[in-house]
């Protein structure tokens, strides 16, 4: 063969070798390439291949060219290096999981927060008797969040008008005490038996001490009362309510 061919068929025989680093394994070293050979690893390969394991933490540097390890080590040092980033994830993790626990334990020991219902009262309303105004409010607050709030809310908005020794008499939901009376007699009931209300005030009267409302309300009976089986059908209501207020402060009562 010439020497221009055997040039090339040494070239075309120089092996492409790799590096690689598993565990503490360290590969033996390669020949040299011949000096007819024009092959030499490039700067960022080079730095690959000299440093140490990234799971075992051996700092001593690899051959500049070294040959692949067996399956068996690559295997080993796989197992190495899941067990070494398994063991770093937990560690970062364990401090965030608690710190997450911690505020999620903060919040639900937190109150939740009650909002107190604005009537916005047109101008016109602003001058009524005490009676009346107070029940106005009321009634505003029933109709427009009724079924709507939670049980503390709820609670909170109807306890401005009415008094912690409130009597209660009704001919369908009986005798209650109290507001959560109330709320347990007519409230609860109703909303069982008719969970769907449009009301309509048509008549509404009051003074300081007293008031009392004609309300229509046009209801959906889905549920069983008084012992009557539910129709599933709408209804009208018609709601005649008689109050009696007790001034506590200076133009306000319950």
């Amino acid at each position: 063969t010439s020497p221009t061919q055997q040039a090339v068929a040494n070239r075309l025989s120089t092996p492409v070798l790799m590096a690689f680093s598993f565990g503490r394994h360290k590969a033996k070293q390669s020949p040299l390439p011949s000096p007819e050979s024009t092959f030499a690893p490039s700067p960022f390969t080079e730095r690959l291949i000299t440093g140490g394991s990234s799971c075992s933490g051996d700092s001593s540097q690899l051959p500049e060219m070294a040959l692949p390890p067996l399956m068996e080590d690559r295997a080993n040092g796989g197992f190495s290096c899941a067990w070494h980033s398994l063991r770093r994830g937990l560690l970062l993790a364990l401090p965030i999981m608690g710190l997450v626990g911690l505020c999620v334990a903060s919040s639900l020991r937190m109150p939740h927060p009650v909002k107190i219902w604005n009537p916005d009262l047109r101008r016109e309303f602003q001058t009524e008797p005490m009676a009346k105004s107070v029940i106005r409010k009321f009634d505003a607050y029933n109709m427009a969040r009724g079924g709507r709030d939670d049980a503390e809310t709820f609670r909170a908005n109807v306890e401005q008008y009415m008094a912690p020794d409130l009597l209660y008499e009704s001919v369908g939901f009986g005798t209650w005490r109290t507001p959560s009376g109330w709320a347990r007699g007519e409230e609860m009931h109703y909303g069982m038996a008719f969970p769907e209300t449009v009301f309509t005030q048509m008549l509404f009267f009051g003074d300081r001490k007293v008031a009392t409302t004609t309300t229509y309300g046009s209801a959906l009976w889905g549920g069983d009362f008084l012992g009557i089986k539910a129709p599933q059908q709408w209804v009208t209501l018609r709601i005649t309510d008689f109050y009696s207020i007790r001034e506590e402060v200076h133009g306000w009562g319950r």
